[in-house]
């Protein structure tokens, strides 16, 4: 179960670090050690801390090595998670791009292959705007990995604080 943060400790998060700080707060209530989360505790989060959860993942991940890492690893399996959180806070470039790669990173038997179903990653079409790797994971897009989707997250933090915080 979810346990919201406090008002106090809300309160005292300077603006910029918001999302990294709720984020850690979230991780808090669904890790076994750190980097390593139980995941049906996960997928029982309510939605906004969900999308959160999911899109700092792909933050750190993608902001770091691009869309071909996170989709290689183990993180690939989050994806529709991922998709979910950027989706609702409106970064549709960056939605966009993770779309372009999925059907790319299917050629490569990443880690999420192993799944039982992959429907979810089969229903999205190559797209020939983005033919290869490369042009998906392109200084463009570094650059909006990294404060362009921070404060797409803190905007959402805040508009949903009432699901974060009591």
């Amino acid at each position: 179960m979810f346990k919201k943060m406090s008002y106090q400790k809300f309160d005292e998060i300077e603006e910029e670090t918001l999302f990294e700080r709720m984020a850690d707060f979230i991780n808090s209530q669904v890790e076994i050690e750190p980097y390593e989360f139980v995941p049906e505790k996960v997928t029982a989060l309510p939605e906004v801390p969900r999308n959160v959860f999911f899109v700092w993942w792909l933050y750190c991940e993608v902001g770091g090595n691009g869309f071909e890492s996170y989709l290689l690893q183990q993180s690939g399996k989050d994806a529709p998670g991922a998709h979910a959180g950027l989706k609702a806070m409106g970064a549709t470039s960056l939605l966009e791009w993770l779309e372009a790669a999925i059907p790319i990173s299917m050629e490569w038997e990443p880690d999420y292959t192993e799944s039982d179903d992959l429907s979810w990653f089969r229903k999205f079409p190559q797209n020939p705007k983005f033919p290869t790797i490369e042009t998906i994971d392109s200084q463009e897009m570094y650059a909006e990995v990294g404060d362009p989707l921070m404060f797409k997250a803190i905007e959402y933090i805040m508009a949903n604080k009432n699901e974060l915080v009591e």
